[in-house]
């Protein structure tokens, strides 16, 4: 054979191996690690189903994951063959005692810092121990003061009607409801949605040593009636009203 034949044959392969695209992987790793790693698709996907389903355990990479589409069928799914534009998904770590966190995909590449949860406490007393000397005479002691101590943290819990809605905590998705959140002393501006619902925009105040409570009912959405020139159109029958005894509701999850 001659150069020229080698020469084409090692070409060939060289372009073959560069047109291939390398492969999508989704990696997550976190603090502490052996934290759960869920998936749920966004509205609208097709290929991913609305409710939460686990794929793993951190640390995790793959480029494929078998999970549950919105038809309700299982099907294996490849990372490099999802139309980001339509198949958008959030990603939930999660691990006991600890809160959840959560982000969009697709971004590949995540590290999560989960932050352990701290349980209620009370106000404590610390009542130093006094020892009087013995006397003849004995004299009343003062009281000994009393130091207080205040937890450095508040927390609120927030429900939904219907429930699963997802929960924003300043602009940031955090989970779904029913949801714990704690943080230190301040406001937090919350956002509740649900699917045909109105959505709940409103500002909390959390206060140190405290935990409060937030039970929010989200009405339906009211469909407007369409008009067309020449003809009128008659408005659909909204089947999520809170008085239709088959109300649906998917549920949103997002940590």
């Amino acid at each position: 054979m001659s150069k020229l034949y080698y020469g084409t044959i090692v070409c060939a392969l060289v372009i073959n191996g560069c047109a291939s695209a390398p492969p999508r992987v989704l990696s997550v790793k976190s603090s502490p690690a052996e934290a759960n790693v869920c998936i749920n698709g966004k509205f609208g996907s097709e290929l991913i189903s609305r409710e939460q389903q686990c794929i793993g355990t951190t640390p995790f990479e793959a480029d494929q994951v078998e999970v549950v589409g919105a038809d309700g069928k299982k099907r294996i799914i490849h990372f490099n063959q999802l139309d980001q534009s339509k198949e958008d998904f959030y990603l939930v770590v999660n691990r006991k005692g600890y809160s959840s966190e959560s982000a969009n995909v697709p971004s590949w590449d995540h590290f999560v810092i989960l932050k352990q949860e701290t349980p209620e406490l009370p106000h404590a007393t610390i009542t130093p121990e006094v020892t009087v000397p013995p006397v003849a005479l004995m004299l009343p002691t003062p009281a000994a003061p009393v130091a207080i101590i205040e937890a450095k943290t508040g927390a609120i819990k927030i429900t939904s009607d219907p429930p699963g809605a997802l929960v924003y905590i300043n602009d940031t998705v955090r989970g779904n409801t029913p949801f714990a959140y704690e943080s230190q002393a301040g406001m937090a501006k919350v956002r509740i949605e649900y699917p045909n619902r109105q959505a709940y925009e409103g500002t909390m105040s959390i206060v140190n040593g405290e935990s409060r409570e937030l039970n929010i009912k989200l009405p339906a959405t009211k469909r407007i009636p369409a008009t067309v020139i020449g003809k009128n159109v008659e408005p659909e029958v909204d089947e999520t009203s809170e008085d239709s005894e088959n109300e649906t509701s998917d549920e949103i999850v997002a940590k």
